[in-house]
């Protein structure tokens, strides 16, 4: 018995399919293309202020040094005290000077090398002072207070002693403490109170001490 050649025919198609479908099966699909993801910009840092500054767009702005508290507008009052302050310091500590030097009466001597020494001290205090609050004291001895010392140069023994007393013991520094005391109340500058305040103890001192000799003297 002969076997027909379609269905021989049909099988041997069906099983090349079916190896050809299996084929394509396990093949790899090529990767599909893919959309490259969009990385955010890097963010711009903001400038780091140094110490003492300030950030800024486009830089640094530098922060200005602090200001001297001290180094202030000074009133006007205070400016015409610190000038008859030092006016009078030089002033008296010239006399001073002249009279430890020529005075004939050991107190007088004594008093005059005192007020030498004090208002020089105190002349150099008011002089740093002055600098820093901005203030030029004149340290220059002018006008009336440099002829009355050069009248006081032409003296000598008792008659020096005599119109040094009058002229810088009791009434010049019963003036200078009005000056001073004016302005330990009335200053306007904390600093040049406190220094006014300061000194008044040594200017009553030498009142005292003018006052004794003006007893003597008579």
């Amino acid at each position: 018995m002969r076997t027909s050649p379609i269905p021989v025919l049909t099988a041997t198609l069906a099983i090349a399919i079916g190896i050809a479908g299996c084929g394509r099966d396990e093949e790899t699909p090529p990767p599909q293309p893919t959309e490259t993801p969009t990385l955010p910009s890097p963010a711009v840092p903001e400038s780091v202020p140094p110490p003492g500054g300030t950030a800024a767009p486009g830089g640094t702005i530098p922060t200005p040094p602090p200001m001297d508290a001290t180094a202030g507008p000074v009133a006007g009052s205070d400016r015409s005290f610190v000038a008859e302050a030092m006016t009078s310091g030089v002033v008296e500590a010239e006399a001073g000077k002249m009279a430890a030097e020529k005075a004939g009466d050991p107190q007088v001597k004594a008093y005059g090398d005192q007020l030498q020494k004090d208002h020089s001290a105190t002349n150099m205090k008011l002089a740093q002072l002055a600098s820093t609050k901005g203030i030029t004291a004149a340290e220059t001895i002018e006008g009336d207070a440099r002829t009355q010392l050069d009248d006081l140069a032409k003296l000598s023994g008792a008659e020096f002693d005599h119109a040094f007393i009058e002229r810088f013991g009791v009434s010049a520094h019963e003036k200078t403490i009005a000056l001073f005391e004016r302005e330990a109340k009335e200053g306007q500058d904390p600093d040049i109170r406190a220094f006014a305040e300061q000194t008044l103890v040594t200017l009553r001192s030498h009142l005292q001490a003018a006052q004794q000799l003006g007893q003597g003297a008579k």
